[in-house]
């Protein structure tokens, strides 16, 4: 996934004119390494756990529903607490912080700047935790700030063409609401929404069809 000098060469973005045929939710799962723990102040559910562990799970797009997992501890959640279940981000720009992490995630240097902008499309879910606090968690799709405008569902789900990144995200909150733990991953290969994936099933078939007539 790349950045707007380096975005992807694909044929995908094509496709994304069948969606209203093909709108099919379900649940998305997603796999990625922890790259980043932000915050620990100990007492969280996942306290303690270190950079590079293999988190697993799944998010439903509609219900945002959905659990996660390191591999030893599973949390369910639902919406919501306080989570916002589906929310878009129209021409976010980036303070250096974030465009430092971006361009370590994305492994290009100088890729990202900051006043950079950005376009998100952030799923999330949350539960209660036995202290009395909140668990939030979900994921994040960093797109190009022409992906959409508005920030709108009618953007929803994306053309693959216009995507940086996907992350996952954990955050948890005190039964103060206080934040005692951060923390954030890139998921790879990305998991795409289930009508993407419809997409770009229908349009590679295609072209295959279109290649063998031709052939």
């Amino acid at each position: 996934m790349k950045t707007c000098s380096w975005r992807p060469v694909s044929l995908l973005g094509f496709a994304a004119l069948l969606a209203p045929w093909l709108a099919h939710p379900a649940p998305i799962d997603f796999a990625g390494q922890l790259d980043f723990v932000d915050l620990d102040a100990g007492g969280a559910v996942y306290s303690g756990t270190n950079v590079g562990t293999t988190f697993t799970g799944t998010i439903d797009d509609v219900t945002f529903s959905g659990n996660v997992s390191d591999g030893t501890l599973l949390t369910n959640f639902t919406c919501c607490i306080a989570a916002g279940g589906m929310e878009f981000t129209d021409n976010e720009p980036v303070d250096a912080a974030t465009a430092a992490r971006l361009n370590s995630l994305l492994g290009s240097s100088g890729a990202f700047a900051p006043g950079h902008f950005i376009d998100l499309i952030d799923i999330e879910g949350d539960v209660a935790t036995a202290g009395g606090g909140r668990l939030e968690a979900g994921i994040s799709y960093v797109l190009d700030p022409a992906a959409f405008s508005g920030g709108s569902a009618a953007d929803y789900p994306f053309d693959p063409a216009d995507l940086y990144l996907a992350l996952f995200f954990i955050l948890e909150e005190d039964s103060q609401g206080e934040d005692i733990f951060d923390a954030m991953g890139r998921i790879d290969p990305v998991p795409l929404p289930a009508t993407a994936w419809l997409l770009l099933t229908g349009f590679v078939a295609s072209l295959a069809t279109a290649r063998r007539r031709h052939g």
